[in-house]
């Protein structure tokens, strides 16, 4: 995936300067990478882990990723990201890593950014990565919706791909997205790999 560099270079998600593929910002921003684990239980089932608060310098990064076609950024952002599967799960073996699908029919969405995330850390952690999810029910972008309008919009419009099924019998997978706000689309899919005897399903962000 790295050949996007060649045309792309990789750039600080906080200022835009130019670094190397192998460092997560350039040397005036390595303030903003102090991780300190943002853990919390979704829905009292699913551990979760996030890098950063969804605010200020955090936000501006990660909107540059999700809107403004800086696809790049997932180099970077997929360090960070190791260092915070690390610290949250250090004691869990993952079988799986895998990602939220990207949005059927969101205009704005020109490219999976959980999946190059996911494929991206699951490079680095020497970790097998699988699309087990998909879409199969069109709804509205959750951008905009208030909290419950967000479950409501998410309910039963993901589901695991039938030939992946068999895959998840007694496995631990480990769950991407780019923020999580409600939590209302992880803890649909997070559900949907569940109910396909899955052993463990933990979640990661950037933001939250």
């Amino acid at each position: 995936m790295k050949f996007l560099t060649l045309f792309f270079p990789c750039v600080c998600p906080f200022c835009g300067a130019v670094i190397r593929d192998d460092q997560k910002c350039c040397k005036n921003c390595v303030k903003f990478t102090k991780i300190t684990a943002h853990k919390q239980l979704l829905y009292e089932k699913y551990p979760t882990a996030s890098l950063f608060r969804h605010d200020d310098v955090y936000r501006r990064a990660i909107l540059k990723y999700k809107y403004h076609c800086q696809k790049q950024l997932y180099i970077p952002y997929s360090l960070m990201l190791q260092e915070l599967i690390d610290e949250a799960f250090g004691d869990i073996k993952f079988d799986y890593y895998t990602s939220v699908p990207p949005h059927k029919r969101k205009k704005d969405n020109k490219f999976d950014q959980a999946g190059l995330l996911a494929k991206e850390t699951a490079r680095i952690n020497k970790c097998k990565y699988v699309q087990f999810m998909e879409q199969v029910k069109d709804s509205k972008s959750q951008h905009h919706l208030h909290r419950e309008e967000r479950f409501v919009n998410v309910r039963g419009i993901y589901r695991v791909c039938d030939k992946r099924r068999s895959m998840l019998a007694g496995k631990n997978i480990l769950l991407f997205d780019d923020v999580v706000t409600t939590g209302a689309t992880l803890n649909e899919c997070a559900q949907a790999l569940m109910m396909q005897n899955a052993n463990m399903v933990c979640c990661i962000t950037v933001n939250w």
